[in-house]
């Protein structure tokens, strides 16, 4: 189906990279989006993270849109930062912090308590 990993880009500022592919035949279902969240989570409430990034190369803009439902921002492109199958390419970076992560689950803490308790009004 596909993989997920993060690594640990800078221990000292306590980065992770997270790096993620699937197979083209479950493109589309939301699994990438929902896959990077909960890594995520895991990395901030679990192992004491505070950034995490992940990159893809520009021609890719599916990659993007999985990185932003995970909440994630855009931050900036690389140009010729990246070599794959097509060559020399832009990277594009995403990123999010642990205090907007933090900030982003309360918000939807929130939303969800305030739509259940309206609706049983």
């Amino acid at each position: 189906m596909g993989t997920i990993s993060a690594s640990v880009a800078d221990q000292a500022a306590k980065t992770a990279e997270i790096g993620y592919c699937i197979g083209q035949n479950w493109w589309n279902n939301g699994y990438a989006s929902e896959t990077l969240s909960k890594v995520i989570a895991f990395l901030f409430e679990k192992n004491g993270f505070e950034r995490i990034e992940a990159f893809y190369d520009a021609d890719n803009p599916a990659s993007g849109k999985v990185m932003q439902k995970a909440g994630m921002v855009y931050e900036g492109t690389l140009r010729q930062r990246l070599v794959n199958n097509r060559g020399i390419v832009d990277e594009v970076c995403y990123a999010t912090l642990k205090k907007d992560y933090l900030s982003q689950k309360a918000e939807k803490q929130i939303y969800q308590f305030l739509k259940k308790n309206v609706d049983s009004l």
